[in-house]
Order: structure tokens, then sequence, then C-alpha cells
């Protein structure tokens, strides 16, 4: 398991934020593959994604000061198309929303 982490700006549901997952998809071993696509529009409430946390609208906007940690669980082959729909079966989602929880501690020592 590896953690990324982006940082984005707040956005309106006209200009929804897309996480877009890419890989090689290979029908048999001797396949070159063909170049598959997951685009995931983060904070958006459809069949086979779960929402949890205050903040979760489920409406596609980004909030400022907030987090969202999305685990991705590929079920089937995607699309072709980066800036396509996904059918929600080839792809569960769990998306916890959350404040941003900024803990800065400091020690100073003056002499």
């Amino acid at each position: 398991k590896t953690d990324y982490w982006f940082y984005i700006l707040p956005n309106e549901e006209a200009t929804r934020t897309a996480l877009v997952l890419e890989g090689t998809f290979k029908k048999s071993a001797s396949d070159a593959g063909t170049t598959i696509y997951y685009p995931i529009i983060v904070n958006k409430s459809q069949t086979g994604t779960n929402i949890t946390g205050a903040s979760g609208t489920g409406t596609s906007n980004i909030a400022r000061n907030t987090t969202y940690a999305i685990k991705a669980t590929i079920k089937n082959i995607g699309t072709d198309d980066p800036t396509g729909e996904i059918n929600p079966t080839s792809l569960e989602l769990t998306v916890s929303v959350a404040d941003w929880a900024l803990n800065i501690t400091q020690d100073v020592t003056f002499e």
C-alpha cells in the first residue's frame, strides 16, 4: 500500500476535480495491452461509492480546508477515455471526508 497526497483548490460541481487512474489491461500474457483509465470524480455520490464524514456532500464540490481520503478497488475494465465516465461497477470507492487537521508544534529555546 502506498499513500499519495495531492493538494487542490476548492471548486464547484461545474468544474469538478477528477483523479484518473491509468493502467494497462492485457487479455492474455502475449497481449501487448491496452491503456485503460478509471476517472474518479472526487466527492461524487453514485452507485458503488461510499462517502463518509460530515463534509462529504456527494455533490462533486471540493471544500477548502478539507481532506478527501480515497480508497479505490478495481472491479472490472475501465474506459479508454481519461475524461469519460466509468460504470460504477468497474470501481468500488470509499471516500472519507474530514476537516483539515493542522497540528503544528515547535520547541524553542532562547539562551
